[in-house]
């Protein structure tokens, strides 16, 4: 979304509903490769296309380039980019995750359980473990 509000002047675009959604549709269709796709029951195409799909019918039907499509599909490959290909091949680095500080604020310390907790999570173990199904 950061990325999107910055590329907003530069495009002259004021409303930013239809480049986030271009950007979903992006980076569902790209960790959904197998999935069959038809189009007005007029092409059938794999999910990686769809975002392209959608850009043609746009510049057909508005008879101009989509730009807040194109915006969106660029900042949907960059964030796929950096969260799925680039950890694996950078050792697990994944810089567009947030810095350590920011989450900690964020999530707090995590919730330790009760000694009630504690104790009812060991007698619901021991009466699982005397219900024992009989042999025949």
């Amino acid at each position: 979304m950061v990325s999107l509000i910055v590329m907003s002047p530069l495009v002259s675009l004021p409303f930013l509903g239809h480049p986030l959604s271009s950007t979903l549709v992006y980076i569902w269709s790209r960790k959904n490769p197998e999935i069959q796709l038809n189009f007005l029951g007029l092409l059938n195409f794999t999910a990686p296309y769809l975002p392209w799909v959608l850009m043609g019918f746009s510049l057909i039907v508005n008879g101009n380039v989509p730009k807040d499509e194109i915006m969106g599909v660029v900042i949907g490959h960059i964030w796929y980019f950096f969260t799925e290909v680039y950890p694996p091949l950078h050792n697990g680095s994944r810089p567009l995750d947030p810095p350590g500080w920011w989450r900690r604020l964020f999530e707090g310390r995590p919730a330790r359980p009760s000694t009630d907790d504690v104790d009812e999570m060991i007698h619901a173990g021991i009466r699982e473990a005397a219900v024992v199904p009989e042999a025949r």
